[in-house]
C-alpha cells in the first residue's frame, strides 16, 4: 500500500479517470461503473498482495461524505416540481405504492429466506426501494412524455420515493429522542430560511464571483450535516431538503449549482462511488450468488407490480407506466446511502453490505438494458395530453 497521502490520492484520481473514460463508451452512469472499478481494483489488489486502497484514511472519509452532501444536494435542486402541479395526489400514490412494494417485498425475501434479522432485512428493502429521478427524466423527455398527466405524475413518484427512503434511515433506523427533534427543528427552520436568504446574498454581492454563494452554502449545510451526525441520522436527509428548497431559484444552468456539480462530478463523487464498491468483499459476494439476483428480481418486479394499481385507478396507460417504471431500477446514490448508512452503525454487517450492494449494480443495469432493446423502449407518443395549463 503507498503510505504517502499523495500517492493515494494520485491512485484514487487514476481509477476515477479510468471510470470516466469506459463510461463514455458503455453509455451508462459514471456511478455504475465506479463501483464496480472500485470493487474489481480493491479485489486485484487483494490478489496480487500489493496491499489495500486505504479506505479508512481520513481524507478519504471526508471526502466521500463531503461527496455524497454535495451530490443528494444537487438531486434535491434538480428536483423541478413545475410540472408536479394538479398532479400530486397520483404522483403521491404511485410514490408510496413504488416505494414500499420493492422495500417489503425485498424485506420479506431477506428475513424469511435468507434469514436475516428483521432490522437488517428492512435496511436492505429501504436500500434496493431506491430509484433515480434523473434516469426516469431523461426518459420522459426523450419521449416528449414528460408534460403527459402520467409522465409528470410519475416523475413527481421518483421525488418522493427518494425522500420516503431518507425519511425512513431517520424514523426507523436512527435513535428517538430530544436530540433528532431539535435536528429536524433546525432543520426545518433552515429549509424556510435559506431561500430567503440566498436571494438576499446573492443580490448583495451581485457582481462577485459565484463562490461567495458557494461558501454561504457550505456554511449552512455542513454544520447541518454535524447536527445530523450528532443526533444519529443520516446527514442526507439535510442535504435534500435543502436542494429542494433552493430548486425554484437554482435551475440547472445557475452558476453555484454549476461549480458545485463540476467540482463534486469531478472528484468528490467519484471517491464516494470506488469507496462503496471497494468496501464489497468477493467472499460475500461469492457465498450470496444466488441470494443476489434474487433480491434484485423481487424488487423489480414489486416496483412494476407496485406502480400498476395506481395506473389503473388513474386510468393511466399500463404498458408505459410499466416499462417506465422498470426505468426506476438502479438508484444507485440514494441506495448506497441507505447501504452505507446501514454498515456505519452495525444494522448490516460487511457481508450483508456486499449483497446489497452488488444487487443494486445488477438494478442500475436494468435501464441500460431496456435503452438497447427495442421491448425496453416507450412507445411513441399518441394522443397524449399537452402542457399543463
Amino acid at each position: 500500500m503507498v503510505d504517502w497521502w499523495g500517492g493515494q490520492i494520485a491512485l484514487w484520481v487514476l481509477l476515477a479517470l479510468l471510470a470516466a473514460c469506459l463510461a463514455g463508451p458503455l453509455k451508462t452512469s459514471s456511478a455504475l461503473v465506479e463501483v464496480s472499478l472500485g470493487a474489481l481494483a480493491q479485489w486485484a489488489l487483494i490478489a496480487s498482495g500489493a496491499g489495500l486502497l486505504a479506505l479508512g484514511a481520513p481524507w478519504l472519509e471526508f471526502t466521500t461524505d463531503l461527496g455524497i452532501l454535495l451530490l443528494v444536494f444537487l438531486a434535491g435542486c434538480e428536483a423541478d416540481l413545475t410540472p408536479l402541479r394538479g398532479k400530486l395526489r397520483e404522483g403521491a400514490v404511485l410514490g408510496l405504492l413504488g416505494f414500499l412494494a420493492p422495500a417489503m417485498g425485498t424485506a420479506l425475501v431477506a428475513h424469511l429466506f435468507l434469514g436475516w434479522s428483521l432490522v437488517a432485512s428492512l435496511l436492505a428493502g429501504v436500500a434496493l426501494a431506491a430509484t433515480s429521478a434523473a434516469t426516469i427524466y431523461t426518459v420522459l423527455l426523450d419521449r416528449a412524455a414528460r408534460q403527459s398527466d402520467w409522465g409528470r405524475a410519475l416523475l413527481g413518484a421518483c421525488y418522493l420515493i427518494d425522500l420516503s427512503l431518507l425519511l425512513a434511515l431517520g424514523l426507523f433506523f436512527s435513535p428517538h429522542g430530544g436530540r433528532m427533534l431539535g435536528c429536524l427543528t433546525i432543520t426545518g427552520v433552515a429549509v424556510l430560511i435559506l431561500p430567503w436568504l440566498s436571494l438576499w446574498w446573492s443580490r448583495r454581492w451581485e457582481g462577485l464571483p459565484a463562490t461567495m454563494e458557494s461558501r454561504l452554502l457550505l456554511l449552512c449545510l455542513l454544520p447541518l450535516a454535524a447536527l445530523a451526525t450528532w443526533a444519529g441520522f443520516d446527514p442526507a436527509l439535510p442535504a435534500y431538503l435543502l436542494g429542494i428548497a433552493l430548486a425554484s431559484q437554482w435551475k440547472r444552468e445557475h452558476p453555484v449549482a454549476r461549480d458545485l456539480r463540476g467540482f463534486c462530478l469531478a472528484f468528490l463523487a467519484p471517491c464516494y462511488f470506488l469507496r462503496v464498491g471497494a468496501l464489497v468483499q468477493p467472499s460475500a459476494v461469492a457465498a450470496q450468488a444466488l441470494a443476489i439476483p434474487l433480491l434484485a428480481v423481487v424488487a423489480l418486479l414489486a416496483r412494476v407490480l407496485g406502480t400498476l394499481p395506481g395506473a389503473t385507478v388513474f386510468r393511466y396507460p399500463q404498458r408505459e407506466v410499466a416499462v417506465a417504471s422498470l426505468h426506476l431500477a438502479g438508484g444507485l446514490t440514494f441506495g448506497t446511502v441507505a447501504a452505507l448508512f446501514g454498515l456505519r452503525h452495525g444494522l448490516v454487517d460487511l457481508a450483508q453490505y456486499s449483497t446489497v450492494i452488488v444487487a443494486l449494480v445488477l438494478l442500475a443495469l436494468v435501464p441500460w438494458c431496456l435503452a438497447h432493446l427495442p421491448m425496453g423502449r416507450l412507445p411513441p407518443p399518441h394522443g397524449e395530453e399537452g402542457p399543463p395549463s
